[in-house]
C-alpha cells in the first residue's frame, strides 16, 4: 500500500521522490517491528526445589537477574487491582519481593500463582 503512489507517478520524474520518501518510512516500520520483537525476548526460569526457590530472569538486553530463597518461607501474592498491571504477580522470600511473569496475560498471572503455590505446598 505504502507504494501504491509510486506506481501512480510511474515514468514520472515525481516517482523517484515519492519512491525515496515511501522506501524510508517502508524501512521505519520494518526497524520498529523488529525492535518490537526484540523488546519482547524476556525469559523467566522459575525452578521450585525442597530446599531451595531460584529464580532467574534474562531480559531482552541480555542482563540477568537473580533471586533465592527458602521455599518454607516463600510468599505468592496475587494483587488483583492494586499492581501496575491487573493480577500483579510477586514472589516474595530473603528479604526481596520480586515480580513473576510480567510478560503474561492476567489471566495467564492467576494460573501461574495457582500453579506455583501447588508446586510450593508439594515441595515443602
Amino acid at each position: 500500500m505504502i507504494f501504491l503512489p509510486v506506481v501512480a507517478l510511474r515514468g514520472s520524474p515525481a516517482a523517484w521522490a515519492v519512491l525515496a520518501f515511501a522506501s524510508v518510512a517502508l524501512a521505519g516500520v520494518w526497524t520498529a517491528l523488529r525492535r518490537s520483537a526484540r523488546d519482547t525476548d524476556i525469559l523467566e526460569d522459575l525452578s521450585i526445589r525442597s530446599a531451595r526457590v531460584d529464580l532467574v530472569r534474562t531480559g531482552p538486553d541480555g542482563r540477568r537477574q537473580s533471586w533465592q530463597a527458602n521455599p518454607h518461607w516463600v510468599e505468592v501474592t496475587l494483587y488483583p487491582d492494586t499492581g501496575p498491571v491487573p493480577q500483579y504477580l510477586t514472589l516474595r522470600g530473603n528479604g526481596r519481593e520480586v515480580e513473576l511473569g510480567a510478560f503474561l496475560t492476567a489471566a495467564e498471572r492467576v494460573a501461574l500463582a495457582a500453579e506455583v503455590r501447588a508446586a510450593l505446598r508439594a515441595g515443602r
